[in-house]
C-alpha cells in the first residue's frame, strides 16, 4: 500500500471518526466497528511508514529500536496506568486520535529524486499566531452556537451536532498542511461537541478499573440511571413516592415478579423458605426491593464503583430502605463463593446471576465448574435464576447442555416490550432463566402460561473453565 495514501486518507478518516464520536451508534456495531478498525489501521500504517522511511543507517540502529521499545513501554504504561487515574472517561483515544495528526509528515505529491526531500522535516511545522488563533475561535464558535441554539430553545441534538461539527470540520480540512494547527482545531471539535451534547444529563462520573460509570437524570420521564460504558446497569424512579418500586428487569409483571409471586405464596411453594439470597451483580441493587424483614441478601459485586454508587442514598436509594438485611462483597463473586464454599454449603435459597460486562455475562460464571459451584451453594430445593437478556448473544443451548450435566429443571421467559423504559413506566423487556431441582416450582412457574420449559434450537458441548466456544452462543 502507498505510504503516501496512508498520509492522505489519515486526516480525512480522524474526521470522520470524530463525527462518529459524537452520533450514538452505540447499538449497531456492525455499523461503528468497521469505521473505528480502519482508522485505526490507516493511521497505524501511516505511523509505521514514518518509521521505515525515516530509519536511521546501521549504525544507529542500536538506538533506533531502543527508543522504539520505550515508546512502547510509555504508551503501554499511559493507557494502564495514567488514563484511568487521571480521566473519568476515556480520553486517551481521542487524544491518540489527535497525536496521530500533530504526526502527519510532509511528503511531496510527486518523486522528486531528491533523497532530501524525501526525508525533509514537515514546513507546516514553521509556527506562526494562527496555529493557535484559529483553535480558540473554533472553540468560541461552539460555545456561541451552543448558547444561541439553547436561548432558541432548539432541542435536536442531532442538528445541534451536525451545526457544531460541520462548518469547524470544513474550516479544520483546509490546514491539513499545518500538522499541529490541524490537531489542534480537530481536538477542540471533538472535546467541545461532546461537551455540549452529552453533558447536561449526567450527575457524576468517574471511572476505574472496569470502565467508566456515570450516573445519569432523565428530568423529563423522572428516571435516574447508572450506565457502565453504553450499557443501563439499573434505573430508578425520582419520584418519593414510587421510588423504592422495582423497575427495569424486576418489574413486578415481568419474570421476576413471577418468581416472588410464586415464592411467596405458601399454597404454591411448600418446599422453599426463602431466608438467604445471593445476587452476583449489584447495579442499582433494585432487587433490594423484594427483600423482607428477617432475610439476607448478599450482593457480589466485582466493581467497587458501583457499590459507591449503589450504596449512596443521593444516587439510589434501594439498599438503604431495603427491608432485608443487604451486605455488599467486593470481588469477583465466583472467587468470593470459593473462598467461602464452606461455610455457605447449602445456605443460599436463591441465586440471582445478574452480572454483565459489556452487556455479557462473564465467561468464567456459566462455566460446568461455576454451576457446580452455585449447586454447592444452594439449599437442596433452592434454585438458580439467570438473566439471560441479550441482543447478540443466547445463552439457551448452553443452559441446555448444563442441565444435561447436572439434571436440573430449566424452564424461561420472555418478556418482549414495544419501546423502551420511557414507554412503560420503567420496565425493560427481558429474558430470565430458573435453574432449579425443586421440579414443583418449575412446573407453578409453567401453570403461571407465560413460562416455557427450555427447548434451545441447538445443541452445544457444555463449557467447562478448559473449554468455551463463544461462537455456539451468538444470536447470528
Amino acid at each position: 500500500i502507498p505510504h503516501w495514501l496512508m498520509v492522505r486518507l489519515t486526516p480525512p478518516m480522524v474526521l470522520l471518526m470524530a463525527l462518529l464520536l459524537l452520533v450514538d451508534l452505540g447499538s449497531q456495531p456492525l455499523i461503528i466497528a468497521p469505521f473505528h478498525l480502519l482508522t485505526f489501521f490507516v493511521i497505524a500504517m501511516m505511523c509505521h511508514g514514518e518509521m521505515n522511511r525515516l530509519r536511521p543507517g546501521v549504525d544507529r540502529l542500536t538506538e533506533f529500536y531502543l527508543l522504539l521499545s520505550v515508546g512502547g513501554f510509555v504508551g503501554g504504561m499511559f493507557n494502564a496506568m495514567v488514563a484511568p487515574n487521571v480521566f473519568n472517561g476515556v480520553y486517551e483515544y481521542p487524544l491518540a486520535l489527535i497525536a496521530a495528526c500533530v504526526l502527519v509528515p510532509h511528503l511531496p505529491r510527486r518523486k522528486t529524486g531528491n533523497a532530501a526531500d524525501e526525508n525533509v522535516a514537515n514546513p507546516g511545522w514553521n509556527l506562526n499566531w494562527q496555529d493557535f488563533a484559529w483553535p480558540v475561535a473554533i472553540a468560541i464558535f461552539g460555545f456561541v452556537a451552543a448558547a444561541v441554539t439553547e436561548a432558541m430553545g432548539f432541542e435536536n441534538k442531532m442538528v445541534i451536532g451536525l451545526l457544531l461539527f460541520c462548518v469547524p470540520a470544513m474550516i479544520c480540512y483546509g490546514f491539513v498542511e499545518r500538522p499541529l494547527r490541524f490537531a489542534l482545531t480537530c481536538g477542540v471539535i471533538i472535546f467541545s461537541c461532546s461537551y455540549h451534547l452529552t453533558q447536561s444529563d449526567v450527575i457524576v462520573t468517574e471511572r476505574g478499573f472496569f470502565g467508566v460509570n456515570k450516573v445519569t437524570v432523565d428530568e423529563e420521564h423522572g428516571f435516574r440511571s447508572l450506565i457502565n460504558g453504553r450499557t443501563m446497569h439499573g434505573l430508578q424512579i425520582i419520584d418519593p413516592a414510587h421510588a423504592q418500586d422495582p423497575i427495569s428487569y424486576y418489574h413486578p409483571t415481568g419474570p421476576i415478579g413471577d418468581i416472588f409471586k410464586v415464592a411467596k405464596n405458601p399454597e404454591l411453594n411448600r418446599n422453599l423458605d426463602i431466608n438467604r439470597v445471593a445476587v452476583v451483580g449489584l447495579g442499582t441493587g433494585c432487587l433490594a426491593t423484594y427483600s423482607e424483614t428477617g432475610q439476607k441478601y448478599d450482593f457480589y459485586e466485582i466493581d467497587p464503583l458501583v457499590c459507591k454508587f449503589a450504596s449512596d442514598p443521593q444516587h439510589f436509594s434501594f439498599l438503604k430502605e431495603s427491608k432485608g438485611d443487604c451486605e455488599l462483597i467486593v470481588g469477583d463473586a465466583r472467587v468470593q463463593l470459593t473462598h467461602r464454599k464452606a461455610e455457605l454449603a447449602g445456605q443460599y435459597d436463591m441465586i440471582f446471576l445478574d452480572a454483565f460486562s459489556s452487556d455479557s455475562i462473564p465467561m468464567h460464571l456459566v462455566t460446568l465448574e461455576a454451576f457446580e459451584l452455585y449447586d454447592r451453594c444452594l439449599d437442596e430445593n433452592g434454585m438458580l435464576v439467570m438473566n439471560i437478556t441479550n441482543k447478540h448473544i443466547d445463552l439457551r443451548p448452553l443452559l441446555d447442555a448444563i442441565r444435561d450435566a447436572q439434571g436440573w429443571d430449566v424452564v424461561v421467559r420472555d418478556d418482549k416490550l414495544a419501546g423502551d423504559h420511557t414507554k412503560n413506566a420503567g420496565k425493560l423487556s427481558s429474558s430470565f432463566a430458573v435453574i432449579t431441582r425443586n421440579k414443583l416450582f418449575g412446573d407453578n412457574l409453567l401453570a403461571l402460561g407465560k413460562w416455557k420449559s427450555l427447548n434451545p434450537k441447538k445443541q452445544i458441548k457444555v463449557w467447562t473453565d478448559e473449554f468455551s466456544n463463544f461462537l455456539d452462543v451468538i444470536a447470528w
